[in-house]
């Protein structure tokens, strides 16, 4: 049997996902096989991560307090999400952790972005299988955000917050919810 190129792995192990995923990172492809190096589409794979957490904070909100939507979305968009706090703001919104396997599915591929960002080489085979680490840590994400709080932030998010006839709360108690769970308002 021929050995299978981390390359090959990725275009693998994206073949297998849902739709929702595959329309997520629809530019991977493209930027694997166009451009000489793969350390775009890592770079790629971790801001398209970081979007779906921060997507993610905002459907919970939305759907957990009801929040005044511009007010949430401010809130979300002005953290400064680290690879601890998204863990930290998950839990205080959802009310319950997120499985703790779930950080080491990525710090793999976070070792190698940073010694990319440091300077550093990294082999393509390297950078290759810190992308399938973002794919896992992705599909990961997914089931724990469904299994927690019933939705996939990566993928469609039709009807996530809709709750039809349910309004939201005024801003003057939005803020003071968003402020208690430690949001910036």
């Amino acid at each position: 049997m021929p050995k299978i190129s981390s390359r090959e792995k990725i275009t693998n192990y994206l073949d297998g996902q849902s739709d929702g995923v595959k329309w997520y990172f629809t530019l991977l492809p493209e930027l694997l096989d166009n451009i000489s190096t793969p350390e775009p589409a890592l770079y790629y794979c971790f801001q398209r991560i970081e979007s779906a957490q921060r997507v993610g904070l905002y459907c919970l909100l939305m759907r957990a307090y009801r929040t005044d939507s511009k007010l949430a979305w401010g809130a979300v968009d002005r953290l400064d999400i680290t690879r601890r706090n998204f863990l930290d703001f998950y839990e205080a919104v959802a009310g319950h952790k997120l499985p703790p396997t779930l950080r080491a599915t990525i710090e793999p591929a976070e070792k190698v972005r940073d010694r990319i960002i440091h300077g550093r080489q990294e082999s393509k085979a390297s950078v290759h299988n810190a992308i399938l680490s973002c794919l896992k840590f992705a599909d990961t994400l997914n089931d724990a955000f469904f299994v927690g709080v019933g939705f996939r932030p990566i993928g469609p998010l039709k009807g996530v917050t809709g709750m039809k006839g349910k309004p939201q709360l005024d801003q003057k108690i939005s803020r003071a919810v968003l402020r208690g769970l430690g949001f910036p308002v």
